[in-house]
């Protein structure tokens, strides 16, 4: 998580009106215009959050897969991403295996 946050202000209980960001760098050019767009999908989540989680879960690499089955880059298992998954891309799939899918499906898991 390190370099992931850019903090102004003061966002602990968001005193003080701080806003949270992307630190230049934190993440991979070709998801960072969806964790911007997504983190934003509701007031518990920011993008810099939806970025650590990201990092933690796969270093943002979409071909990851644990031991526990699970994959992607948000690292759903089959049966929450059976129930969570959504087509963030609107083409008519939901693919664990699509970071256009798996993020916005992180962030409407994360805000449910």
């Amino acid at each position: 998580m390190v370099g992931v946050y850019v903090v102004a202000g003061n966002i602990v209980n968001g005193v003080g009106g701080g806003a949270v960001g992307l630190a230049k760098g934190a993440v991979p050019a070709a998801y960072s215009t969806l964790v911007q767009k997504w983190g934003n999908l509701c007031p518990a989540l920011n993008p810099a959050l939806l970025a650590a989680q990201l990092y933690q879960e796969s270093g943002f690499n979409p071909n990851a897969k644990s031991p526990a089955a699970a994959e992607g880059i948000a690292q759903f298992i089959p049966g929450t991403w059976a129930t969570h998954g959504v087509d963030g891309d609107g083409d008519g799939k939901r693919d664990v295996w699509d970071p256009d899918d798996a993020i916005p499906s992180a962030a409407s898991y994360d805000c449910e």
